[in-house]
Formats: structure tokens, sequence, C-alpha cells
């Protein structure tokens, strides 16, 4: 390896955030710190809780149909913790599940679909991995929305009670988070990202192909992730960090989000 390549490699940040860009690393919160600003809506204004969409979502999981239909949607899912982008599972199909919440919640489907396109862009699944491997479909779930990271979840059961979890521990009974958007949708993991992912690195079955000669970093330490359960696994950015274009400053040559 040259010299320059050397240099180029030297160094790799890590940083807690969703978007890969030239920043300095991210720290966890400071003893007595702020909770993070909730996110904005299109408007420019905070953003509520979609809590009438949660609601809306529970009240259509008490049709056995619907829940088989969403349980078979999230483990046909190829992302990360078998996530979906929310306001596209509703219109997929023709709609079909935005017309099972509409009926499920006694609104009109027009109404629901602006209340959808309103709210900020939305994931939906099931965070905590003990709920992901033994939720079977069945009508002991919930529903839970927040903003923020530890904000206090609000939760609806299938009948549309209302109940405020805790942030810091799972509930026993299965959830599935309908929570802002971490994930990018855009494009398709590739099939070895989903093998190690959903396999154990592929354990179950056949190795996966080796990887391409390169740089790669193969051991991390991390102290806490700072997330609260209802977020699910935490995504961490990895810079590898050089001289590349500026012999005087560090630049993010190389970034990826895990």
């Amino acid at each position: 390896m040259s010299a320059h390549r050397s240099r180029c490699a030297a160094l790799a940040l890590l940083a807690g955030a969703l978007a890969c860009s030239d920043r300095q690393p991210g720290t966890g919160p400071a003893p007595g710190a702020r909770p993070p600003a909730a996110p904005l809506a299109s408007s420019g204004t905070a953003a509520a809780p979609p809590e009438a969409l949660a609601r809306a979502f529970a009240l259509a999981l008490g049709d056995p149909a619907f829940r088989a239909h969403v349980k078979a949607q999230l483990d046909r899912s190829p992302y990360r913790e078998h996530k979906l982008p929310f306001q596209r599972f509703l219109g997929a199909d023709g709609g079909f599940a935005l017309t099972a919440l509409a009926r499920g919640a006694g609104r009109g489907v027009s109404d629901l679909t602006s209340e959808a396109d309103r709210a900020i862009p939305l994931e939906m699944y099931l965070p905590v991995p003990a709920h992901r491997r033994d939720w079977k479909g069945g009508s002991d779930v919930l529903v839970a929305t927040a903003l923020a990271d530890h904000d206090v979840p609000v939760a609806f059961d299938v009948t549309g009670n209302r109940r405020l979890l805790d942030p810091e521990h799972p509930p026993t009974t299965p959830v599935i988070a309908v929570v802002p958007v971490e994930t990018d949708f855009s494009t398709k993991p590739s099939p070895l990202v989903v093998c190690i992912d959903y396999c154990g690195g592929g354990g179950s079955g056949s190795a996966p192909p080796p990887p391409t000669p390169g740089l790669y970093m193969t051991k991390a330490h991390f102290v806490d992730d700072f997330e609260g359960w209802l977020k699910g696994s935490p995504e961490f950015e990895v810079h590898v960090r050089g001289f590349a274009w500026n012999p005087a400053a560090l630049s993010t040559l190389v970034c990826a989000t895990k």
C-alpha cells in the first residue's frame, strides 16, 4: 500500500447517526442534556406523534385476515428488522391496508389518506427481537408510536384502548412501532447483507461469498447506543477519514451505515 493510501485509511471514526456526511463523530448525550427536538413536518412546524394513524392501525388489526396480511408483509421485508415504509404499505395493493384502517376506525378512506399524507415519513416494524420471534399474528399485539428517543410511547390495543408504555423497558405484549423513518427504502439490501442480518452470518445455510479485496473494519466496541427500545437496533455510521483532498484537514473518504 502506498504512503498516500495508508494516510487515507488512517482513521475510522464512528458516529451514531442516520445519513453519511462529512461531520464530526457523534457522542452520547451529556448528563442532564435536553432531549432531541421533535422532527419537523413539511410545513416546518414541530410534528405531532401520529396517534390517530396508530390507533386506526391497531383497530384494523382486530380483523384476523388483516393481521395475517400484516404478518406476511413484515416477514417478507428484506430490510433490517423486517421494516416497512408505513405510508407505502398503506397505499400498496390498491390501498388494501388503507381501506382496512378506514373500516376499523370508522373513517373515510379519503380522510385517512389525507392524514397519512400530512404525517412525517413513517416506518413500521416490531423493534424488539423477542416480539418478532414470538408474535404469530394473534390479537395479542399493540401498536405504539413516539417521535424522539426515550419519548413515552403511546400504544393502542386492537380494541382502540390507549395506554402509555415504559420508554426504557418494552412490555411482554408484542409491539408494532409506527415511528419516523430511519431506513433508506430507496434500494433493497444486497443478498449478502440480508444473509448476515437474518441468518447469523450464513451459519444456517451455505457460506456467503468471500468479500471483495479491500480495507475492512473487523472489530468495533460501542460504549452505549443511547436509543430507546421503540427505535429497535441502533444505526451506526463508520467513517474512513484521511487527507485525500485537503492535506491540512481530515475528510470522510468512505461512509457506511450499519
